[in-house]
């Protein structure tokens, strides 16, 4: 079974299954800390915001973070789990092409839309989660 090889429907498929259920993680690992600070848990997007991609409708922006949070939470969480990085890309390609970093970018350019501070949670597999965060 291990010599198969997967289409690539199937690879995307699974990539999506796993970034969906790391999204489910992390709204479980912070639900408790929601709750002392009196906010709504945070909650997956369907289809991590993608289907509000093209709404021109201001009140829903705060839907195309990966996760939807309280109105009072001030963070805006995008989340990742990728084994395509490594701390030495940094070395190899520079930062502006290690993937961290782009991630970085585009939950900065999404926070602003939405007049929140970027949050970005990613790791990969087997390994702890690394937090990005904006502080003002």
């Amino acid at each position: 079974m291990g010599d198969e090889k997967r289409t690539r429907s199937q690879i995307g498929k699974h990539a999506k299954t796993k970034g969906a259920d790391y999204e489910r993680r992390i709204c479980h690992l912070t639900a408790p800390t929601m709750e002392v600070l009196g906010w709504l848990p945070w909650r997956r997007t369907p289809r991590s915001g993608g289907w509000l991609e093209s709404s021109h409708d201001p009140s829903l922006r705060k839907l195309r973070a990966d996760l939807t949070v309280d109105d009072r939470c001030p963070l805006f969480p995008e989340t990742k789990c990728r084994e395509t990085w490594d701390l030495t890309q940094v070395f190899r390609l520079g930062l502006e092409r290690w993937d961290p970093h782009r991630w970085w970018l585009e939950a900065r350019e999404k926070a602003s839309a939405s007049h929140k501070l970027p949050c970005l949670i990613f790791t990969r597999n087997n390994a702890p989660d690394l937090v990005f965060m904006a502080l003002a």
